[in-house]
């Protein structure tokens, strides 16, 4: 799988490559031809006429039009390859988060998601994208310098060669540390996002608490440290250029030096030295560039496994390859149990939900009310006995399948940065009569009429109020097509008679079959149920109507006096 991450930069990105890297190979042929060019107006200066100099500037055109055409086309693909491949990359890094376990997802620390998808990326894509195209280009110059080198004077290439053992040497060995070092670049940069992120989301705690001085403590050290390694990497690059710069100017020395030798001793002509003196360009430069390129490739290629380890963990359906796409008749419980950390939650839980009914699922706090909701969005697999819709384990199904069928409104809401509209659809499209229902079910009629649904909501729904947030996140349920509607305590920041109004609206709805989770037990919204269910301390104490219930004046009778 990692493969196929690596493989997203060039899918349907493969015209772009390939030109670019055509034109890379005709620049390269170009750029070597310079160095026979300048032997030839050498040469001619020195022994030729004036018609061999006329015909030779006629060719420096010919030469000059070329280059500035392939230049541009290399410009233009290589541009496109780049942007298409880091696009299609950072696209699947995402989609592979949003497709991991939401139980695993909620275990993990974001900042680890933001630091690959924002620094890392720009690593990625120059050190890997952009590297591999120059080090093609750099392999391609080395090549045809040493080649033309051979066909000019084999004496002086074997100079040449000999020189250029050391600077690969030395980069070599500067390689691996360079690698590693932006490796804990990265880690430390995920450490740094994740403070900022945690700033920036409790700065009404801290501010409360009046910690301010503690975190910017926090601060101080996780930034120095940052910094710290960020200045190590910076200086292991220097080093790397440092060392194959000197080793670079060693062998351009040598060969300037035997060169001048053989040109004195009339062994070979200026203009051969001077065209040697142009191709080591394509030699030093080439290795100098490699000795920078490499590593940093490598410390890239290390980036990008790290994100795909990150992605692909708790990732997809694995196992599970059950579809059911709708509901027809029941919800099952038998015999289930269930613990978190060998805490025990759920205990023995016998219970069939049918179709088309409503339920409401009470019980004091810490009692199992929301965990066996999260039970059937398939949040935990990890339970004793059985869980089934339709006859189909729950753990057996695709989250694909088992998120059609339910709609949620939870108590814990959050609001994008868009409109009130986005918000209540979630960038779906949906008929305009049914989101102005749904908008009046919800209590949401007088925020629209007042602010209008083009309304931006700010981060989080910072210019909302909790119970306008509330009241989005009903209306985002009541607007799903899906079979089964699960509210967790959604109306605890709504005034009693909205409360009341929303959850009234919820049972007169035939089509659906909902489970709601709530602590406000009003006699006239609970007699309108088809069934209650009552649990304490994870085990359902008794599952009825309202007045049969409340009539055995047991555990329910309590909760209803204690409520009201």
């Amino acid at each position: 799988m990692i493969q196929e991450i690596k493989k997203s930069f060039n899918y349907k990105n493969k015209l772009n490559l390939l030109t670019a890297l055509l034109s890379v190979v005709l620049l390269s042929a170009l750029n070597i031809a310079t160095a026979f060019l300048f032997k030839a107006l050498t040469d001619t200066a020195i022994s030729g006429t004036l018609e061999d100099l006329v015909r030779l500037i006629g060719y420096a055109g010919i030469f000059l039009v070329l280059y500035t055409i392939v230049t541009l086309i290399k410009r233009k693909f290589l541009s496109q390859y780049i942007k298409t491949a880091i696009f299609q990359y950072k696209n699947r890094l995402v989609r592979l988060i949003l497709n991991k376990n939401i139980n695993a997802f909620n275990g993990e620390t974001t900042s680890k998601y933001i630091s690959l998808l924002t620094n890392d990326i720009q690593s990625v894509e120059g050190n890997f994208v952009l590297g591999n195209i120059n080090i093609f280009n750099q392999v391609l110059l080395l090549i045809g310098g040493f080649g033309a080198m051979i066909y000019l004077n084999w004496v002086l290439t074997v100079v040449v060669l000999i020189s250029a053992i050391i600077p690969i040497i030395v980069t070599s060995l500067l390689g691996d540390k360079l690698a590693k070092k932006e490796l804990e670049v990265s880690d430390r940069n995920e450490s740094f996002v994740g403070l900022v992120n945690d700033i920036f989301k409790g700065f009404s705690v801290i501010k409360s608490f009046k910690v301010e001085a503690v975190i910017h403590e926090n601060f101080f050290r996780t930034n120095s440290k940052l910094e710290k390694i960020k200045r190590e990497r910076r200086e292991m690059a220097q080093i790397v250029n440092l060392m194959a710069f000197v080793a670079s100017f060693i062998v351009t020395l040598i060969v300037c030096a035997v060169g001048a030798y053989l040109s004195i001793k009339g062994l070979e002509s200026f203009g051969t030295v001077v065209a040697f003196i142009q191709l080591l360009d394509y030699i030093v430069n080439p290795i100098q560039e490699l000795g920078v390129a490499l590593p940093n490739r490598k410390g890239a290629i290390e980036l990008i496994n790290k994100a795909s380890k990150a992605v692909l963990e708790n990732s997809g359906d694995k196992g599970k390859n059950k579809e059911l796409f709708e509901f027809k008749e029941a919800i099952c419980f038998s015999e289930l149990g269930f613990s978190f950390e060998e805490a025990p939650v759920l205990n023995n839980i016998n219970l069939c939900i049918e179709k088309g009914k409503s339920y409401m699922i009470v019980g004091q706090s810490g009692s199992g009310k929301t965990t066996l909701l999260n039970m059937l969005l398939g949040y935990y697999n990890n339970y004793t006995g059985k869980l089934c819709i339709d006859g189909v384990e729950v753990r057996d199904l695709s989250r694909e399948s088992l998120y059609s069928l339910f709609s949620v409104i939870q108590q814990n809401v959050y609001v994008f940065d868009d409109t009130i509209e986005a918000n209540i659809s979630l960038y779906k499209k949906f008929d305009k009569k049914k989101i102005e229902s749904v908008i009046e079910k919800a209590g949401l009629s007088n925020l629209v009429k007042e602010k209008g649904l083009d309304y931006k909501c700010g981060e989080n729904g910072c210019n909302l109020s909790g119970g306008e947030k509330q009241r989005i996140s009903i209306a985002r349920g009541l607007l799903s097509d899906s079979s089964i509607l699960l509210i967790d305590e959604a109306t605890a920041a709504l005034d009693e008679i909205t409360a009341e109004k929303v959850i009234t609206s919820v049972l007169d709805i035939v089509e659906m079959t909902r489970l709601i989770v709530t602590h406000k037990l009003k006699p006239k919204v609970l007699q309108k149920c088809d069934g209650i269910i009552v649990l304490k301390n994870g085990i359902i104490e008794d599952v009825g109507m309202y007045d049969e219930l409340y009539d055995k004046k047991g555990y329910f009778y309590s909760l209803i006096n204690i409520s009201n």
